[in-house]
């Protein structure tokens, strides 16, 4: 059985991946442990996956839970949704495995590649159509 390789230009090329997004990283486990979440920005976003820096390194094929903070994330959804919510999302949840973690050029932080492993539908739309939004 061959095993694919991700490729990091998956996340790197797409189109705006550049953009400079808020987010939060959680080691997913099946115990909820009350653990301060790693906050950060993306350096590079895609639907196939996020590169961004930490202080932390991450062992290859662990899971981590991302919570990107798109800006009006709720008021974006609720376009694409029939429902509403009496508690207001802030942020696109998504599920991604690390493909590697390196140093970083500068300083004693880590570069982490991770491939999204699980997204919502809608989020995906959501995120694709954030990402083709031009800067004023």
């Amino acid at each position: 059985m061959s095993e694919k390789i991700f490729d990091a230009e998956l996340v790197r090329a797409y189109p705006r991946a550049n953009k400079k997004i808020a987010m939060q990283v959680h080691p997913y486990r099946l115990k909820h442990e009350k653990q301060p979440p790693q906050e950060g920005h993306t350096l590079y976003v895609s639907p196939h996956g996020i590169e961004f820096q930490s202080p932390q390194e991450y062992p290859d094929g662990m899971l981590l839970k991302v919570h990107l903070e798109l800006p009006d994330y709720w008021k974006r959804k609720r376009e694409f949704v029939e429902y509403n919510r009496i508690d207001i999302p802030s942020s696109l949840k998504m599920l991604v495995r690390v493909i590697k973690t390196e140093p970083a050029l500068k300083g004693k932080k880590k570069t982490v590649l991770v491939q999204t492993v699980n997204i919502e539908e809608v989020d995906e739309a959501l995120l694709k159509l954030f990402l083709e939004e031009k800067k004023l």
